[in-house]
């Protein structure tokens, strides 16, 4: 992987890059969905960051990640209980964006119980809180197989990192 392919994942990452930056981050105050393009609002997601222990929480996912996952997330933590055996992985994925405090993008392999498989692609763009610390990851996800498969009744269940990329 050495650049995004989706267009709504590029769209949302020009919008981040043009928010106005404290010390290269944008604050998440500035963050306003009247200003984004509206094909990219069904692809958004946002999650809250606690670094004491380090967690995860969902406070927002569009409808479009709700139909391809089959779930919703939002107010739930990222564990075990939400991303099973995975959870962990990913977890160190929103840690490597709060630390390395850049937009980050992987392709993941996102399977259901019953073995149907989506390949998509994610991006994950650090936010500053009130605080001035990394306290948010406002993302996007797309599918880039959706036409390659059967979609009824998927359910994720199982997530694993193809490749990932700092951008």
């Amino acid at each position: 992987m050495n650049k995004l392919s989706s267009n709504k994942n590029h769209k949302l990452l020009r919008y981040w890059e043009a928010l106005p930056k404290a010390d290269k981050i944008p604050q998440r105050a500035n963050v306003d969905p009247i200003d984004m393009d509206p094909e990219i609002l069904p692809h958004i997601f946002l999650c809250s960051l606690f670094h004491n222990p380090f967690t995860v929480r969902f406070r927002l996912q569009g409808t479009y990640i709700n139909g391809l996952l089959g779930q919703n997330y939002k107010g739930k933590e990222l564990n075990e209980e939400t991303f099973g055996s995975s959870a962990e992985a990913i977890k160190d994925l929103y840690k490597h964006v709060a630390e390395g405090q850049g937009a980050h993008a992987v392709h993941e392999s996102i399977k259901s119980s019953t073995g149907v498989e989506i390949l998509a692609e994610v991006l994950y763009l650090p936010l500053l809180g009130e605080t001035g610390n990394i306290e948010f990851i406002l993302g996007s996800i797309d599918a880039l197989n959706l036409n390659q498969i059967d979609m009824v009744d998927f359910v994720s269940k199982y997530w694993k990192i193809e490749d990932s990329i700092d951008l």
